[in-house]
């Protein structure tokens, strides 16, 4: 007999949002991993929570509710104590009679349907919603009353609720309804949109006769309709504001942090004013802490890879580096490997210019260089605190340098970025930053570059016939690679014509063998030292993007974008 997670996942099938290959790559990983199957479908990106939802309806015959959409009232959502709802995950959410309609996450929850029905005296009428939508359905029911913290704002018919936060307390939000001023709702429009859409930056350009709004989308910025000119001071001071920075200030650039509450979640904006022509520019990016979570094993690397990884994360001391641009990945790669070692043992203490996401049961300093605290003076009060495991948000000088290298000496464990175009650049950037070799070659474990591709919209994906231009650009003889199916994204409601849906990292580890080290010590230059790491089995930035490319992740086409040629 099927289990409730392989019933639904067959209905998924059926109603043609799911492929069976999918699914079996799933179960594999269920086998080996352990964990509920719907949620690794959930994780891997096969199907999105609503699809999940409405097959699950259809299977069990009881009907979907989109919480999102729903006003639930308090006097209703307090028929059931939170404990018991959360617990459960559950949701009172309409009473009609004798009847009560009750959102549950596993409508089949027999001993759920009897406690409530206990407590309530009522009939109950399960419908279906996701684990998430109930999980955030009731945070937001825990912020409403009292001061009512959160507004509500409508965008294409969809409710949003968001709240602002001064850094320690909460405070009250101008009302961002209809009546409210049009700056304070199209200020927290920006934000909805920017959330709703996954951007990662929203950006703000001031022009001669108009503004420019865009959004970065899976790495690739995009026009969304901008507000009239008119509103352009007026809307960056509602900004500054909300930062809490200084609105009087307009020549000078300024940087601050704004958080919202939205569907139940914290979300941070890092935000940076940079005064040109016409006006100060303002870049918003967002910090979503439940982007986080999950294991090195969920950051997609192929088996010799991830061995690499956690072999280095195993060692007692050390260093790994990882390098690549701007919007590479790589602190969340820094902060998923922090996650991974963060046991009651070890003190982590992280240094940081700004702290991007906040680690519980880590230490986590923010420098200020405007009083002296750099990265270089945090590390030498860092070290005296005891640590085992340290974080360097970034090398950025030769102090800075030395002291990491002397705390990997000395029995620490040191993770830390740099930006090189490649892991063996990494490796000689410590030279040029007037570090011994002999240092380099002692301290470092692992040195990585990184990127990021987009992944193929899996509601769109079909296979793609490949150009002969695009084989010679990436200079692959399409007789061999005919083997592997290639495939792209036609571009459809739910990617919004793009093709793509979300990223995925591919990386290049050189771990220090003895040749390497023999290599670091001797200066070799980087292409040597890639040479050797070559011949030792390393995988290329290109070879890695390739590989996502044949197993149908991403495409040809973002191989070509974000690798450069080995």
């Amino acid at each position: 007999m099927k289990s409730f997670g392989e019933r639904i996942a067959d209905a998924l099938i059926e109603d043609g949002v799911l492929q069976s290959t999918q699914l079996d790559e799933a179960m594999a990983q269920q086998k080996i991993q352990g964990g509920r199957l719907l949620k690794i479908l959930l994780d891997r990106q096969y199907v999105t929570e609503q699809d999940m939802m409405v097959s699950m309806g259809r299977t069990l015959g009881a009907p979907p509710i989109n919480l999102s959409r729903v006003k639930v009232p308090l006097e209703v959502a307090d028929l059931v104590p939170r404990d018991l709802a959360r617990n459960h995950q559950l949701l009172p959410v309409a009473k009609l009679g004798s009847l009560l309609y009750v959102a549950m996450a596993d409508p089949l929850n027999v001993l759920a349907l009897d406690d409530v029905k206990q407590i309530t005296h009522l009939e109950i009428v399960p419908l279906i919603a996701t684990e998430r939508m109930v999980a955030d359905a009731l945070a937001n029911l825990d912020t409403q009353g009292g001061q009512q913290l959160e507004e509500i704002i409508r965008d294409e018919n969809i409710e949003i609720e968001i709240s602002e936060s001064k850094p320690i307390e909460e405070v009250d939000v101008t009302a961002t309804d209809a009546g409210a001023a049009p700056v304070i709702r199209i200020a927290n429009l920006m934000f909805a949109t920017c959330v709703k859409d996954k951007a990662s930056d929203v950006h703000l350009e001031c022009y001669d006769k108009s503004l420019k709004l865009r959004f970065r989308v899976d790495g690739a910025l995009y026009d969304y309709p901008a507000p009239p000119k008119s509103m352009q001071g007026a809307l960056i001071s509602r900004l500054k504001i909300m930062a809490h920075l200084d609105i009087s200030e307009r020549r000078l650039p300024q940087d601050g942090r704004i958080r919202i509450r939205m569907a139940g979640r914290d979300i941070d904006f890092r935000m940076s004013f940079l005064p040109t022509k016409y006006g100060e520019k303002v870049v918003g990016r967002i910090l979503d802490k439940s982007a986080l979570g999950g294991t090195v094993a969920d950051l997609g690397l192929p088996p010799e890879q991830l061995k690499i990884f956690t072999s280095a994360l195993d060692e007692p001391q050390g260093m790994i580096l990882v390098t690549g641009p701007t919007g590479s990945g790589k602190t969340r790669t820094l902060y998923t490997a922090l996650a991974e070692v963060n046991q009651p043992q070890y003190n982590i203490i992280t240094v940081e210019d700004p702290i991007e996401y906040e680690l519980a049961g880590v230490n986590q300093v923010q420098v200020k260089p405007d009083i002296g605290f750099t990265f270089a003076t945090a590390l030498r009060s860092i070290l005296r605190q005891d640590p085992d495991i340290v974080m360097i948000g970034e090398m950025r000088d030769q102090e800075t340098a030395h002291i990491g290298v002397e705390a990997a000496l000395t029995g620490h464990q040191v993770f830390s970025t740099l930006h090189t175009n490649d892991a063996a650049g990494a490796i000689t950037r410590l030279t040029d930053m007037d570090i011994e070799p002999f240092l380099t070659a002692s301290s470092l474990s692992l040195a990585c570059a990184q990127r990021l591709m987009r992944r193929i919209c899996i509601n769109c994906k079909e296979p793609q016939k490949v150009p002969d231009t695009l084989w010679e650009q990436l200079r692959l003889d399409p007789q061999k690679e005919s083997q592997f199916p290639y495939y792209k994204g036609r571009g459809c409601d739910r990617c919004k014509n793009k093709g793509y849906s979300g990223r995925c990292a591919v990386l290049e580890m050189i771990p220090i063998s003895e040749a390497v080290r023999h290599l670091i010590i001797e200066r070799a230059t980087a292409s040597e030292i890639k040479q050797t790491a070559l011949q030792e089995g390393m995988m290329t930035l290109r070879t890695a993007a390739l590989l996502k490319a044949r197993e149908g992740i991403s495409t040809l086409e973002e191989v070509l974008n974000v690798t450069a040629s080995d």
